[in-house]
């Protein structure tokens, strides 16, 4: 009961739980299993060590870092948390966590989550999203700096616009069958049911094929949809006019347009089409008709995905500072 008063005074002092409830927050209090105190210089992650155990700084700053023989990828401070990864996706650590000085730590144990309840869980899974939004935001900037200093510039190419039309596919029974196949190999879908992948292949209202060079989402609007890509291949795109720079590529079982759907802040990129592709078009309309419990898969597959990114572009990002064109 002490530790659990401890924990919820010490929880109270994070603006990370400000949206949470005081019997939400004694709930939550009552499963972080520890306060770990390290020196400066003192490993709390070290990279490749496998463990499910989530950290949240209190006290201190720790260097993010996948070589130590490198330039640090950030550094983090009091109300940042880390670990996130392979406490929700069950995989190793992928960088070291460095104490830049004395640090403490609040931590929360690998089976906490499952026995937070599904309201608090997912409140708590909706904090570290929008913290990994925000993470990836700041790499999309820091990562169009390195692209825009390497001149890796995107080549756009002019397509009269009547030419460029997304088309339905008709809702025959071969269609059915080659969406569902689509939905079934593509791993966004993994948890999902036969039935719910059965509804998802027959809302044809929602499946378009697009032409190459179509642009499929434009930097600085609104999103109100993202999309699952069943097939082809689109290039993701920063900046405006001589100034766009090609970020990535995206292939088949990719998914686009989340971030700007969850928060309804302005997309940050353009999406194009390299190839004719077939997508999968998911807007609030198709989530109510999926059903609550489907959209709970949705927000953990999208999570998975974003930690995946991040993980992806931390080693891009490293890879990039680590150049003698660069230092």
């Amino acid at each position: 009961v002490e530790n659990a008063k401890r924990n919820k005074k010490n929880i109270d002092e994070l603006p990370l739980f400000d949206n949470f409830s005081t019997s939400e927050k004694l709930r939550i209090a009552a499963y972080f299993s520890s306060i770990k105190k390290f020196e400066k210089g003192d490993y709390i992650v070290e990279k490749g060590q496998r463990d499910r155990t989530f950290f949240i700084i209190l006290k201190g700053e720790a260097i993010v870092s996948i070589d130590t023989n490198k330039s640090p990828l950030a550094t983090i401070t009091h109300n940042d948390f880390f670990g996130e990864i392979s406490y929700l996706c069950d995989t190793p650590r992928s960088t070291h966590i460095i104490c830049k000085t004395p640090c403490t730590v609040l931590e929360l144990g690998d089976s906490a989550l499952s026995r937070l309840g599904v309201i608090i869980r997912e409140k708590f899974k909706d904090m570290i999203l929008f913290k990994v939004i925000d993470r990836l935001d700041q790499q999309n900037k820091t990562l169009a700096e390195f692209k825009e200093r390497d001149d890796d510039r995107y080549a756009e190419i002019y397509v009269d616009p009547s030419r460029l039309k997304p088309t339905p596919l008709k809702d025959t029974e071969n269609n059915r069958r080659v969406i569902k196949s689509y939905i079934k190999n593509t791993p966004f879908f993994e948890d999902f049911s036969e039935y719910e992948i059965n509804r998802l292949s027959s809302v044809f209202t929602h499946i378009r094929k697009i032409p190459p060079h179509y642009p499929l989402i434009q930097q600085g609007t609104r999103g109100k949809v993202f999309f699952v890509l069943l097939s082809g291949e689109v290039a993701v795109v920063k900046g405006e006019g001589r100034k766009k720079v090609l970020l990535a590529t995206l292939k088949k079982s990719s998914v686009f347009g989340e971030v700007s759907f969850l928060t309804n802040e302005p997309r940050t990129t353009h999406i194009i089409a390299s190839k004719d592709c077939v997508v999968l078009m998911i807007n609030q309309n198709l989530m109510t008709f999926m059903g609550a419990e489907t959209r709970e898969k949705y927000k953990d597959a999208v999570l998975k995905i974003l930690l995946t990114r991040l993980e992806g572009q931390n080693a891009i990002i490293q890879k990039y500072k680590s150049s003698v064109y660069f230092n």
